[in-house]
Formats: C-alpha cells, structure tokens, sequence
C-alpha cells in the first residue's frame, strides 16, 4: 500500500480492476502506472509504503469491499455512547498495564472515531483566537494520526499505552466540541 499526501494506492493483481466501478475510487488498468517510492522509504515527505512493497498483492475485491464498508460506515449516524465508552476505557485508573492486544483494539477504535469527529466543521480556521485554536487543535490531532507516530509492533507496550492515552484526550476533545455543536444529541429520547 502507497501513501501520498492526497491518496493511497492499494496495489492488486493485473486486470483485477477491469470491472471496477466505485464513487471516490479508480481502479488503474494497463495504460495507468503508478510511480512506485523506494523500496525503504516508510514515512513522508512525499510518496511512501505504509504496507512494504515484499508484501502479497491484496485481493481486489476484499479492497472494494473494505472501501464499501468504510463508506457507509462514515455515512452512519455517530454513535457517541460508543464513543464515549472507547474514551473512558483508555483513560480509565489502572494497577497494571493491560494487554497489548487490548490496547491495540482501543487505538484502532478511538483512531476511527477521532478521524470521524475530525471530519466536521468546527467554524472558521482561520479567524481570530477561536479560528487559530481549532486550526491548532486539528493539526495537533494529524500530527498523532500520522503514520510515523503510530505504534508498531516494535514499540514498547508503555509507548503504546501512551499514545492510546493520548488518543482518548484528543478524541475526547472533539467530541465535547461536536456535542456542543449538537447539544440535542444529549436531551433523553422521548
């Protein structure tokens, strides 16, 4: 899988896209190419492998459908109970570490909320204090998305845990902003 700034190219078997047909996305054929980075380059600036090029291609249709599936995800109604749970289970006291495993769900889980609450207008991003801060806010919250950053299966499990901490703060940031900005979302349903 290749990274550019703009777009993520998954790589696939030839004419595996010749039926490709899906909003937001082109399936390249035998007069498109693809610019490929250096075999060892792993983080920006510029094009770089989140997925090493010694991997196996991935299988067209499992990308379409993992495409589908983040779609209508991102088309679904936020689930902020959901979300709120993800938070407190990050932030939550503890004696002990918990499991890398556990840890490593609970990032996954608040790295998709974070970047659905993210996606909202917030207000202006560049006027006065209130502008600078969300623009603030928001690169602050790239910054820890960025794939450099994120842990790997190398990083100490306390790093880990960190970072998942991190995470909560930020995505419990955002989401008190998208609750203020739809307080309806908190009066009990009748």
């Amino acid at each position: 899988m290749i990274v550019e700034p703009a777009r993520v190219y998954f790589l696939v078997p030839p004419g595996s896209t010749r039926a490709w047909k899906l909003a937001g996305s082109k399936g390249f054929g035998e007069n498109d190419h693809v610019v490929l980075p250096p075999a060892d380059r792993s983080t920006p600036p510029g094009p770089y492998w989140l997925l090493g090029p010694d991997r196996p291609l991935a299988a067209a249709d499992g990308v379409r459908r993992a495409l589908e599936h983040a779609a209508a995800a991102a088309l679904a109604p936020l689930d902020l109970e959901t979300v709120q749970q993800d938070i407190d289970h990050a932030l939550s006291r503890r004696v002990e570490l918990p499991r890398r495993s556990v840890i490593d769900v609970g990032t996954d889980a608040l790295v998709g909320h974070l970047r659905r609450l993210m996606e909202f207008n917030y207000g202006p991003v560049d006027e006065g204090k209130v502008g600078t801060s969300m623009r603030t806010l928001h690169e602050l919250a790239e910054r820890n998305l960025a794939a450099p950053v994120r842990p790997t299966p190398r990083t100490t499990h306390r790093a880990a845990y960190v970072y998942w901490h991190t995470l909560a703060t930020l995505t419990g940031t955002f989401r008190d902003l998208y609750v203020a900005h739809h307080p309806a979302l908190l009066e009990p349903s009748a």
